[in-house]
């Protein structure tokens, strides 16, 4: 499956949802439980994205095994985390050229944007660009 089809599957899955607030509401509840456990060592200054207005920590690389883009994300606020572990859940076990270039549409078409501050929008930009940073690194 492409990147673009599991974006399209994640999606549809929510967009069963009619209400854009609701549907938000399930997806920061659900966050918490579909993050993978992300250690308290990766809690770090050096795995922080810079610009995000609530601390949001980020561990991406490329399995040498596999050469796929392996994503850990975390925040401290209970809405970022239900946006990220969208994040993760897309742009993990994928090639991490699919990762630099599909952008995450489910902002838009979920209607997440829509809820979010300026400010918190802005934030996940940096995700983003950070995200695109690590997928573009080889791992040593």
């Amino acid at each position: 499956m492409t990147l673009q089809e599991k974006q399209n599957e994640l999606i549809d899955s929510y967009s069963v949802i009619e209400d854009p607030l609701e549907r938000f509401q399930i997806i920061v509840d659900s966050g918490a439980s579909k993050l993978r456990g992300f250690p308290k060592e990766y809690q770090i200054d050096e795995n922080l994205v810079e610009g995000c207005q609530s601390s949001v920590w980020l561990v991406g690389k490329i399995e040498p095994d596999t050469g796929l883009f392996d994503l850990q994300m975390d925040s401290d606020a209970p809405a970022l985390k239900g946006v990220v572990a969208l994040f993760a859940e897309l742009y993990s076990g994928v090639r991490p050229d699919e990762v630099i270039e599909v952008e995450p549409e489910f902002l838009d078409r979920l209607g997440i944007s829509g809820i979010l501050t300026t400010t918190r929008r802005r934030g996940l930009g940096f995700v983003r660009a950070k995200i695109v940073q690590l997928a573009g690194q080889r791992n040593d």
